[in-house]
């Protein structure tokens, strides 16, 4: 750790070490030697991630919905034949459009 500075963030000259204590050994870390040099097996620390059941669900879910269209194009077909055959400019379709739109707007 040569690269670490003092509290008054003296830079270090490369190959000098820090007074203090020395870090304590790890085993099979640093020492250089493998099954090959010394006969036996080589010791290297492995790291390993388990995944939750409900994160793979997530996961599951979520490449799902990745899949889907961005624009429901059956749906803007429905309201444009709607719109042409005059059963869209309703009061009642007016204000259930406001009603949307104000939840959209307050969900923010």
């Amino acid at each position: 750790m040569t690269d670490i500075g003092f509290l008054n963030n003296t830079p270090l000259e490369h190959g000098t070490q820090i007074p203090g204590r020395a870090a304590d050994p790890v085993q099979g870390v640093g020492t250089g030697t493998d099954s090959t040099q010394t006969g036996g097996p080589r010791l290297n620390p492995v790291d390993q991630v388990e995944i939750s059941q409900e994160s793979k669900e997530l996961d599951r879910h979520l490449s799902a919905m990745k899949r889907l269209p961005l624009v429901r194009e059956d749906k803007i077909a429905q309201a444009r034949e709607a719109i042409d055959e005059g059963r869209f400019d309703t009061n009642e379709a007016l204000s259930q459009a406001l009603e949307i739109m104000i939840e959209e707007a307050n969900a923010f």
